[in-house]
């Protein structure tokens, strides 16, 4: 008798005992986060999957992702994302090797507020279209200033890196790797984004 049916069940727990680490290890991420002064947006996980029987590729997502906020810095938003798969369209710069986590900020200037969740989810993927990820076997970091070069960006600026996600064993990890990392790379922009601003 064939066990292929067994093999399939298989692989469909483990894959739901995957989505649960993930979403423990996000979690954490938001605990981490919030410590720091920056509070999650929303309680959403998943973008631009897909019920249709003629969506099938996108029944699956490509990415999780993750928001905050800062009460005293309104043009700066944060991201944390786990990159699953290539972009369903082919548009990542490079094509993943294995699944990234990835963080990174969007700097909307001083004048302006960061636009809400549902416009800008995109952006959590940020790493997979501006990164270098046939090097992802090592932590690699990108500072890249969007000004008027690309209409897509509503920011004027951001920042992103990423590292394989199997590196991620424990809250000291995500502490370490991925928190205290993210939060350091507003800084190194200019003072605009360290001043507090208005809605």
């Amino acid at each position: 008798m064939s066990d292929d049916g067994e093999k399939i069940l298989s692989g469909i727990k483990q894959l739901r005992e995957f989505f649960v680490q993930c979403s423990l290890l996000l979690r954490t991420v938001d605990d981490q986060m919030k410590s720091e002064g920056w509070d999650v947006e929303g309680n959403k996980a998943i973008a631009y999957t897909s019920t249709s029987l003629r969506e099938p590729k996108q029944w699956f997502p490509d990415y999780l992702y993750r928001y905050y906020r800062h009460t005293k810095k309104n043009n700066l938003l944060l991201f944390v994302s786990i990159l699953f798969d290539d972009d369903i369209d082919g548009e990542y710069r490079t094509s993943l090797v294995q699944p990234l986590i990835t963080a990174g900020y969007l700097d909307y200037g001083s004048e302006r507020t960061a636009n809400d969740e549902d416009q800008h989810k995109w952006t959590a993927a940020m790493y997979g279209y501006e990164g270098d990820l046939s090097t992802a076997g090592s932590i690699s970091s990108r500072e890249i200033k969007e000004e008027d070069q690309n209409q897509d960006y509503e920011c004027e600026s951001f920042g992103c890196f990423g590292f394989p996600l199997v590196e991620v064993h424990n809250p000291d990890d995500i502490l370490g790797k991925v928190v205290r990392r993210l939060i350091e790379l507003p800084s190194l922009q200019a003072a605009k984004s360290d001043t507090p601003t208005t809605s």
